[in-house]
């Protein structure tokens, strides 16, 4: 099992591909129309195919979902919460083109959903458009573009001991944002069976996410090894934060980023890639490793 998360270099944009033992293949967010070129070689060179099993749009900002219609390699599924909660909004180009699973009305979200991976590796969406599992929904988005980022997909890979979570740009309540973090823990903790092994850090690690009670919740400080990762570069500016930088002290053992914010200084756990992020997991999700740029990292999980 492969995660890759790419660099998208120049202007905002986050991507993760990740290839499934048995080949199925998912992109997560598609970066800007400026990165479409690098997120659809790296499909060809990972994959040696022309298209993706999936396309996962966690939400429809720019950065995440800009640079869809211009991917060369072609999409089976488009994965999205669907046309609800779009008042500031813009849906990516070229959408309607391809097959999709619209995880959303107006009224409810149908989750979880699941893609088969291989060997017992799923990828799955467990939470959108502030619904989590069969929760009642949320409503109340304030601030940032009518709670875009507080929309976002949220959902695990696992295979085996293994699991990554991952969460777009959801926010925490920081920076006077939806508090989705807290809404969302105990559910994605009962999904998963317990705290992951790899977690994303929502929005890129500004400090409008990853708050207090979600690391205390998602990496409690147990002696179990993980690590944290974070799709950034250096028009985020300010990521990941220093106060995010703090909280996850003593939590991890590195924070992985392909780029670091412009305003990021330097933290001992920080391992700056300055290219892709490669996480490989092996033996039926019991050996983990992290490499990128002169950084290198493994564990096992038995």
């Amino acid at each position: 099992l492969a995660l890759v998360q790419l660099d998208c270099d120049g202007w905002i944009g986050e991507s993760m591909l990740i290839v499934g033992p048995n080949g199925t293949s998912v992109l997560l967010d598609v970066g800007n129309d400026g990165h479409a070129d690098y997120i659809s070689a790296a499909v060809r060179a990972r994959t040696a195919r022309g298209e993706v099993d999936a396309s996962v749009l966690t939400h429809f900002h720019e950065d995440h979902a800009g640079g869809f219609d211009k991917l060369s390699v072609e999409t089976g599924t488009l994965v999205t919460r669907g046309d609800v909660g779009l008042d500031a909004a813009n849906l990516p180009g070229g959408w309607t083109e391809s097959a999709r699973a619209d995880l959303c009305d107006a009224n409810a979200c149908t989750l979880p959903w699941t893609l088969e991976l291989g060997e017992g590796a799923t990828f799955e969406v467990w939470a959108a458009n502030g619904w989590a599992g069969d929760d009642e929904a949320f409503s109340s988005f304030t601030a940032d573009d009518d709670g875009e980022n507080a929309r976002s997909l949220v959902g695990v890979v696992r295979w085996g001991s293994f699991s990554y979570l991952w969460n777009g740009d959801l926010t925490g309540g920081g920076k006077d944002t939806s508090d989705m973090e807290n809404r969302y823990a105990n559910t994605l903790l009962d999904a998963l069976g317990g705290p992951p092994t790899l977690l994303h850090l929502g929005h890129h690690g500004i400090d409008s996410s990853t708050q207090d009670a979600w690391v205390a919740a998602m990496l409690p400080e147990d002696g179990v090894e993980r690590a944290a990762l974070v799709g950034t570069n250096g028009t985020y500016l300010d990521a990941p934060a220093d106060e995010v930088l703090a909280r996850l002290s003593g939590r991890v053992n590195g924070v992985w980023l392909t780029r670091r914010g412009l305003l990021t200084g330097d933290d001992p756990l920080l391992r700056e890639a300055e290219g892709d992020v490669i996480v490989e997991v092996t033996q039926g999700g019991d050996l983990v490793s992290l490499r990128g740029g002169d950084w290198q990292d493994g564990w096992s999980l038995e």
